[in-house]
């Protein structure tokens, strides 16, 4: 039986190269700084400093094809900009082998940090952030810029996905880069992308050579491999066998270690190899690394006889009306510039196809079809023709809803939007909400109060709109700040309103506001027809009588507006009745009827009076009548004095026994039967107590 393997010698020759590894991190470049001239003395100082760096994980597994990460570039104002604020661009190069990889899961990020505090934005107006890209003045990509103060810094954050493996410690082409623009002048910062430790195996071509046949049904060949260890020690060898029989398989072959010191970037090595003849064979080359991690090159093919093994061309062309590129393993494609190369005839070579920006990959053509990787066993000279598309516009986006605020603070926020979008969203300081695939439009979120601690938080601001582009980020961002408490009343003999800014108060109908703590707000009192503004009284001091008063509100307040008639002022008198079978009240803004008790009252003509009626709890409201005319069925009425007016208020009901207008008795002690007697008593005392009530409750100073 003959023996198929037989080693007879080897040798090695050493060559170059490589940077370090890193552990896991932001790994930034070193900074750059722009000049700039102090406002006050006009002498340089530095203004902006600036870096650029990407964010690498410390396993060995980083990065493989499908990886993303992000690369960002950060500017930092630490000079004074005589403007108040600096101006900072960030223009993108991003390194071989990466393409944008933005989505809802991963979109750009824009921020700004204040550097006394730490305190981030993303929603400030001066920062203008975008989720698709722009080709800046200096040929870069853009997506976003801001003006920043002294103090802070402008970060934008962009995602990217590796479509190849970086081999050892990367290479000159391997560096994120950025030109980050001020208003005075420009710099590049760059970092390096550098891949935890990956040798990498490659073949001469051909990688097997039929040097001579040593005896009869034996040749021999030479097989041709490198690795490039990076400086890293380990062993070096050769693994063998036949491709098919039962001894079919990749076998260590022995003695064919070779030592590669940590001092050698790189080994050559050559292993002459004798075999029957007449067989097919597999082969590789196999480095074991001193950290204890084995490395394999792609497994190489060739069949015994008396010819030298034979190379075929493997060429590559693109079509299509997007962009990409086309590596090949082993290296010698690199579609971009390298676009043929010659391999080992047999031996499997995998393509690889990367669509650039705004492009997809569509397929293979000619020597492989489908739109995964292309495997290529040249029996001869092969063309592969890759077709990449230009990629679909984005229909959709996503939307960010987010609080900011003490921590434990709590609120909500009402957001609409495009096509009927309506969405009630639960806010906790510090947390987010992420909408994706929503119609691109405009959106706009109403957030209420927040509360925490037993305080108040007031929104701001309280309603926030949101840009949301298609295949972009909107984001809604509410701010929770300690809510002051301001309520207001009116006085005097005459009528009139008061009204706030920020919004809030509209008083008579809306007595109450929560403000800001140490907001500065603005009341405005407006006297109705008849009447004229008398002046403020504001915790218990005087305000002055304009018809304006600002302060800054810095614990709860109140506030009383007077009003006086003016003597011959026109009056319109307002009488409301009640009707039907149920119970209720109506009372008036400005003041005057409460009826109960008081059913007609004078307002000057032209006022605006509104009625609200109130039922008892087995009544319902139903409806309003001037004149005969229904004018209404809900619980307000609001409209003009300009006539005597007689307003009816029907309420419906289960009363039984009491006239039209009398509420409903409970139920009698007694079985089966209505306790008419007890029911007229129990509604005069519930009459009596509502009259208590409503008068302790709205009693107006200065008015009857």
């Amino acid at each position: 039986m003959r023996t198929p393997l037989r080693l007879l010698s080897l040798f090695a020759a050493l060559f170059v190269a490589a940077p370090e590894a890193r552990a896991q991190q932001w790994f930034n470049g070193g900074f750059a700084f722009e000049p700039g001239l102090a406002c006050v003395t006009w002498n340089p100082e530095t203004e902006v400093t600036s870096y650029a760096g990407y964010w690498g994980k410390s396993d060995l597994t980083f990065p493989v094809v499908g990886d993303v990460t992000y690369v960002h570039a950060v500017g930092a104002v630490v000079g004074n900009p005589c403007s108040g604020g600096d101006v900072i661009d960030f223009q993108f190069a991003f390194p071989p082998g990466t393409e944008l990889a933005v989505s809802a899961q991963n979109p750009v990020v824009c921020l700004g940090t204040r550097l006394s505090d730490g305190f981030v934005t993303t929603t400030d107006p001066n920062i203008h952030c975008s989720q698709t890209y722009s080709v800046g003045a200096q040929g870069g990509w853009s997506f976003g810029w801001a003006k920043i103060p002294r103090g802070y810094t402008f970060e934008v954050r962009v995602p990217v996905r590796f479509t190849q493996a970086l081999v050892g410690m990367g290479n000159s082409a391997h560096k994120v880069q950025a030109v980050v623009t001020s208003v005075n002048g420009r710099k590049l910062v760059e970092a390096w992308v550098t891949a935890p430790y990956r040798p990498l195996i490659n073949y001469p071509v051909p990688s097997a050579t039929y040097l001579s046949s040593p005896a009869a049904g034996q040749s021999t060949y030479r097989l041709g491999a490198y690795v490039y260890n990076y400086f890293t020690a380990g062993t070096f060898s050769l693994q063998a066998g036949p491709t098919t029989g039962p001894n079919a398989g990749l076998f260590d072959i022995l003695n064919t270690s070779i030592t590669v010191p940590a001092a050698a970037n790189g080994i050559n090595a050559t292993w002459d190899l004798t075999v029957s003849s007449g067989f097919a064979y597999q082969w590789r080359a196999k480095f074991v690394a001193s950290n204890g991690f084995t490395y394999f090159g792609p497994t190489q093919y060739f069949t015994s006889g008396t010819a030298n093994s034979t190379s075929h061309a493997l060429t590559v062309s693109r079509a299509g009306a997007g962009a990409g590129n086309v590596r090949s393993d082993p290296q010698g494609i690199d579609c971009g510039t390298a676009c043929s190369a010659n391999f080992t005839a047999g031996s499997p070579v995998t393509l690889t196809a990367s669509p650039g920006p705004g492009s997809v990959f569509s397929g293979w053509s000619g020597g492989c079809s489908g739109t995964g990787t292309c495997t290529v066993n040249l029996a001869g000279a092969t063309t592969v023709t890759a077709t990449f598309g230009v990629a679909p516009v984005p229909t959709i986006g996503s939307l960010d809803v987010t609080a900011s605020g003490p921590a434990g603070v709590t609120g909500s926020v009402q957001v609409t939007g495009p096509g009927g979008f309506a969405r009630g969203f639960s806010l906790m300081a510090g947390v987010g909400t992420n909408l994706s695939d929503v119609a691109p439009g405009e959106y706009v979120g109403v957030a209420a109060n927040g509360s925490g601690g037993g305080l108040t938080y007031v929104p701001r601001p309280a309603t926030a709109s949101a840009a949301v582009p298609a295949g972009g980020t909107g984001v809604i961002g509410v701010n929770y700040v300690l809510g002051r408490s301001l309520n207001a009343s009116l006085a005097g003999t005459g009528q009139g309103t008061v009204t706030s800014s920020p919004a809030g108060l509209s008083c008579g109908a809306t007595c109450q506001a929560w403000l800001a703590d140490g907001e500065s707000v603005t009341l405005t009192a407006t006297p109705d027809t008849g009447s004229s503004f008398s002046g403020w009284t504001v915790n218990g001091a005087s305000g002055g009588s304009a018809p304006t008063y600002t302060f800054a509100i810095g614990a709860n307040s109140t506030v009383v507006a007077t009003f006086a008639s003016n003597p011959g002022a026109a009056t319109r008198t307002v009488t409301t009745t009640l009707a039907g079978t149920g119970g209720g009240t109506v009372t008036s803004a400005p003041g005057g009827i409460s009826c109960g008790p008081t059913c007609s009252a004078p307002f000057n003509q032209g006022a605006t009076v509104t009625l609200t009626a109130r039922p008892d709890a087995t009544s319902t409201f139903t409806g309003w009548t001037v004149g005969g005319v229904a004018v209404g069925t809900g619980p307000v009425y609001a409209f003009v004095a300009n006539a005597d007016t007689t307003v009816v208020a029907t309420f419906g009901g289960t009363a039984s026994g009491g006239g039209g207008g009398g509420g409903g008795a409970p139920p009698s002690s007694g079985g089966g039967g209505c306790d008419t007697g007890g029911s007229a008593a129990w509604l005069a005392l519930l009459g009596a107590v509502a009259a208590l009530q409503r008068a302790t409750r709205r009693r107006v100073p200065g008015r009857g």
